[in-house]
């Protein structure tokens, strides 16, 4: 499915047309599933959060505005989605004093225990910090480290040029690099 839309399509997508969703979702749902398992390991809620994103778009279908494409429209609520199931994780591991396994590393083939709990800890706390980071940053750590897109992939993606790309992934890892008391963004990479 192309990533333009017509006139015809965003008329068939804002009235919510059954044959026209069907179509979309199937055209991108593998890539938000793509998304999502960047964010959360286990393939089960990241599939619910896919099936939210759905829900979501169905919903807000008459505030999409055609500034970026629709995909990048998805892509950004099954970010948003996947944060707010990290922060909820975070949130629930915090009270229960527990790591939970939802958020867990995939496992290595010679597990570790301790080294398991310390990459989860780890994990857990950058999504939290990534979370934090203004949207533009957000988003734009997201494509390029999260997914691993290029530059360019992240600027078609968003809309922008790839100059600010770079200018805002620099300006996001110096946010993330103080989150984590670093001085030099290259700590993080």
């Amino acid at each position: 499915m192309a990533e333009a839309v017509t006139s015809r399509e965003l008329a068939a997508f804002r009235r919510g047309d059954e044959v026209y969703f069907r179509k979309l979702i199937e055209a991108h749902s593998p890539r938000l599933l793509a998304c999502a398992r960047s964010f959360l390991p286990d393939v089960e809620e990241a599939r619910d959060v896919v099936q939210d994103v759905w829900v979501r778009a169905y919903e807000r279908r008459r505030s999409y505005s055609e500034a970026g494409s629709l995909l990048a429209w998805l892509l950004t609520i099954c970010r948003n989605a996947c944060l707010s199931a990290v922060r909820r994780g975070a949130v629930r591991e915090r009270a229960s004093g527990t790591l939970g396994v939802e958020h867990a590393v995939r496992p290595s083939a010679a597990a570790d225990p301790s080294a398991d709990v310390q990459r989860s800890e780890v994990r857990t706390a950058v999504y939290a910090a990534v979370a934090d980071l203004p949207d533009r940053q957000r988003s734009v750590v997201t494509l390029r480290i999260l997914e691993g897109r290029s530059t360019d992939q992240t600027a078609e993606t968003l809309g922008i040029a790839t100059g600010t790309v770079k200018a805002t992934l620099h300006n996001a890892l110096k946010n993330l690099a103080s989150s984590f008391g670093e001085s030099d963004h290259d700590a993080l990479l």
